[in-house]
């Protein structure tokens, strides 16, 4: 099995209910936690943390974009399907360097819009948080 080294990414696509945007500057994806419960009781000294199996806590993602502009009402619907393409550069233990991708899809619901503050000089950043199903 060779050994991938995978790079920075260096390009990324991210389109909302099929409208790509080109200004899209950064994505955070979701932590994904899952919640636990505490035991104690009987022969057990002290507490004990256990994951409770096939849950996970609330999800947020976040889209920044220099300016939503023309595309703010597909980013901003009720309901927005998202899908996020990175492609990064990766070197196996040969010294190849080819592109890989990764993708991921979320559907959610906008909870937060930051539209950024206007200053001469510099750019806007706006962002829209989504909670996910």
């Amino acid at each position: 099995m060779s050994k991938v080294v995978e790079g920075a990414v260096g390009a990324m696509r991210v389109t909302a209910n099929g409208t790509e945007s080109r200004n899209v500057t950064s994505i955070t994806l979701p932590d994904v936690e899952i919640p636990t419960t505490e035991v104690s009781g009987a022969g057990i000294m002290g507490t004990l943390n256990l994951p409770n199996a096939g849950q996970v806590n609330a999800m947020t993602l976040s889209v920044s974009a220099r300016s939503f502009g023309a595309d703010f009402p597909a980013f901003f619907a009720d309901t927005v399907e998202l899908e996020i393409v990175f492609a990064a550069n990766c070197r196996d233990r040969e010294g190849k360097l080819y592109p890989a991708g990764t993708r991921f899809y979320a559907t959610g619901w906008p909870t937060k819009s930051t539209r950024g503050k206007g200053e001469v000089g510099s750019a806007r950043e706006e962002s829209i948080d989504y909670a996910l199903s």
